[in-house]
């Protein structure tokens, strides 16, 4: 195994999971340069706990909405951690990048998930600017195997306005973002839903094997529910604040 095979691993690696993945992988590998596998902790570290900029006129009160928005939809499930971090694009100050992080672990029961997002506020002005951004969500199951389940969503960039997310609040253009950030993870929320309904069919039982020790064939109906399970308890909850165009 290369060291760039290796990396890829690691930074894969469940939440939680890392120490162990990497005692594993250094034994398989035997790597005498240990430079890499920093490498591969830092690059998880560095999404996990970046820095916040305010020098934007909005960076603030988009933060400070934004750590409001995970109190709400996160931070209120029992054993999930969230974290928000606003920056500037390195190539265009004018341009905000929103980093969003939670992840909740689940050591007794051997499974844990992460959502990642990243969202670009380009042409931010008083009224009015463009918002764009991915979001990943993964799930990993690990006993009995290792299954890793993963959704990618891209976003594509679209124009927001000012909105009001409280009864009585102003409107603001960081109300606005923040809603439509909401809006566009209610969309990951309802592919969770069709993974609930679709996961236990013909998606993992084609590679179904048996296991080494106890020769019977894994049941795939309940890692694979307890992935989307996991997936779910780590997204948000649904949100009557979102507000749909007609």
């Amino acid at each position: 195994m290369s060291q760039k095979a290796a990396k890829a691993v690691l930074t894969a690696a469940a939440p939680g999971q890392f120490d162990i993945l990497a005692e594993h992988v250094q034994k398989f590998g035997q790597f005498s340069d240990g430079n890499w596998m920093a490498g591969a902790r830092n690059e998880i570290h560095e999404f996990q706990n970046r820095g916040n900029t305010f020098d934007h006129p909005i960076a603030n009160t988009l933060h400070e909405k934004m750590e409001e928005y995970q109190k709400e939809n996160f931070l209120s499930k029992p054993g999930v951690t969230a974290r928000v971090f606003v920056t500037e694009a390195e190539s265009n100050k004018n341009q905000l990048i929103v980093h969003t992080y939670t992840e909740k672990i689940d050591s007794s029961n051997q499974h844990s998930g992460n959502w990642k997002a990243e969202w670009i506020v380009d042409s931010a002005e008083l009224t009015s600017s463009e918002v764009s951004g991915h979001v990943i969500v993964r799930s990993y199951v690990h006993e009995d195997g290792n299954v890793q389940l993963k959704i990618k969503k891209e976003f594509p960039r679209i124009t927001v306005g000012t909105a009001s997310l409280n009864e009585g609040e102003a409107a603001s253009l960081a109300s606005g973002i923040v809603q439509q950030i909401m809006k566009s993870e209610t969309i990951i929320l309802g592919i969770l839903e069709s993974m609930n309904d679709d996961v236990s069919s013909d998606h993992l039982r084609s590679i179904r094997r048996v296991l080494p020790i106890t020769k019977t064939k894994m049941n795939w109906d309940a890692v694979a529910h307890r992935s989307v399970k996991t997936l779910k308890k780590t997204a948000p909850e649904s949100r009557s604040k979102v507000k749909y165009n007609k």
